[in-house]
C-alpha cells in the first residue's frame, strides 16, 4: 500500500533499539556470570539492585544513554583535532 513506507522503518528503528538496549545489558550479565567482568556503571546497578524488573529497565536505558553521550562527545571532539 502506498505511503507506509514508514512502517517499515519504524519496524526497523524499534529493532535497532531493542539491540542497543539489551545486548549491552545482556554482555555485561554474562561476563558478571562467568566472572570475567570488568567492574563498570552497569555492573555495579546490576549488583546493588539484583534483578528488579523495574530497575533493569531504568538500568539498561542509563547506560545506554551515558554510551550515547559519551560517543556523541568523542565524535565531536574527534573533529575539533
Amino acid at each position: 500500500m502506498p505511503g507506509t513506507g514508514f512502517k517499515r522503518t519504524a519496524r526497523a528503528m524499534a529493532a535497532q533499539l531493542d539491540k542497543c538496549t539489551n545486548q549491552p545489558y545482556a554482555f555485561v550479565k554474562k561476563q558478571m556470570d562467568e566472572k570475567k567482568h570488568t567492574p563498570s556503571f552497569l555492573s555495579q546497578c546490576i549488583d546493588d539492585i539484583g534483578a528488579d524488573p523495574e530497575m533493569e529497565f531504568v538500568h539498561k536505558w542509563a547506560a545506554l544513554a551515558l554510551y550515547l553521550g559519551g560517543a556523541d562527545t568523542v565524535r565531536s571532539t574527534s573533529r575539533l583535532q
